[in-house]
C-alpha cells in the first residue's frame, strides 16, 4: 500500500530536464496558437503550470488539485487548456484507456450548481 502512496507522489517526468519540458510546452502551445509568445507578466504562473502538469509536488501548485481559470472573454483561458492537454499528452501518453480530461464551464453554471446544493442542504 506504502508504494501506491509514493508512486502517486513520483513526478511523471525527470525534473532535472525541466528546460526541455518547458521548451516541450512553449512548442506545444505554438502547435495551438501559431505565434504564441510568453509576456514577463505570464512566465511564473506558466512556469507554476508546467510544474503542476508533471506533478511535481514541490511546486507552487497542489498535483492533486485541479486548475481553476478565470478572466474576461477571450483573455486565452480555453487555449492554455488546450496547451496544458496537448502537453500532458507529449509528456505522459495515455494508456488503458486513460485520457486527459478538463471540465470547461463557466461563472453563470458553477454558482447554479453549488445554488442547487445550498437548497438541498448542501453547503
Amino acid at each position: 500500500m506504502q508504494d501506491a502512496a509514493e508512486d502517486r507522489l513520483r513526478p511523471i517526468a525527470d525534473l532535472t530536464k525541466i528546460d526541455i519540458y518547458k521548451q516541450l510546452f512553449l512548442r506545444c502551445a505554438r502547435e495551438i496558437c501559431p505565434g504564441y509568445i510568453v509576456r514577463d507578466d505570464q512566465r511564473k504562473i506558466l512556469n507554476d503550470i508546467v510544474h503542476w502538469a508533471l506533478k511535481d509536488y514541490h511546486g507552487n501548485l497542489d498535483p492533486d488539485r485541479g486548475l481553476l481559470l478565470w478572466g474576461d472573454i477571450g483573455t486565452g483561458k480555453s487555449t492554455l487548456l488546450k496547451i496544458v492537454r496537448q502537453f500532458c499528452y507529449a509528456v505522459h501518453p495515455p494508456r488503458n484507456g486513460m485520457r486527459y480530461w478538463f471540465r470547461m464551464t463557466n461563472v453563470i453554471d458553477i454558482c447554479a450548481e453549488f445554488s442547487d446544493e445550498s437548497r438541498d442542504g448542501g453547503y
